[in-house]
């Protein structure tokens, strides 16, 4: 089965996330889901969502320590050269790097609900930002497969007409 490989340790994981990102500014209110094969444990490997840029953006990812963990990545740093972030979430989640774990986040306006393999562990409610991109990321060698965003009918038209008054 096909996948996508980011195949390199990151020399510098303090400073930036390697990201792998589609879709559009206007994109809100989707769902994401990936399956996520982590073949290192030492650094977070995950699923981005409401990407504005690639300094701010939420990121849910299987983390060292056994962590599944919600963040949102602040566009200033506080320090020079270092990531600054805000946790929304984290819950206790053993994984292993032999194990596809299926990655899945609902935005609704600032509603987030986050699970793995069907298993609801973290919901949590930000504004910061309510619409963005969607990709993947992963400073240690990690195998995706299987992204997907998917968006009510509803919501999509909404879209649409967003990104039609824009290019407008």
């Amino acid at each position: 089965k096909p996948y996508l490989e980011q195949s390199l340790v990151s020399d510098r994981p303090e400073q930036a996330n390697i990201l792998f990102i589609t879709g559009d500014p206007e994109w809100s209110d989707y769902t994401v889901e990936v399956k996520v094969k982590p073949l290192l444990r030492t650094e977070p490997a995950g699923v981005v969502f409401r990407y504005h840029t690639n300094r701010h953006y939420y990121f849910f990812s299987l983390s060292k320590g056994n962590l599944a963990r919600i963040a949102v990545y602040q566009p200033i740093e506080k320090q020079f050269r270092s990531f600054d972030s805000r946790e929304l979430g984290r819950a206790e989640f053993p994984y292993d790097a032999r194990t596809y774990y299926t990655l899945k986040v609902e935005n609704d306006g600032p509603r987030i609900r986050a699970s793995i393999d069907g298993k609801l562990l973290i919901t949590a409610e930000d504004s910061e930002i309510l619409k963005g991109k969607a990709g993947v990321a992963a400073n240690i060698p990690t195998r995706f497969q299987s992204f997907r965003v998917s968006v009510s009918d509803k919501n999509k038209s909404v879209i649409e007409e967003r990104i039609r008054r824009r290019e407008k």
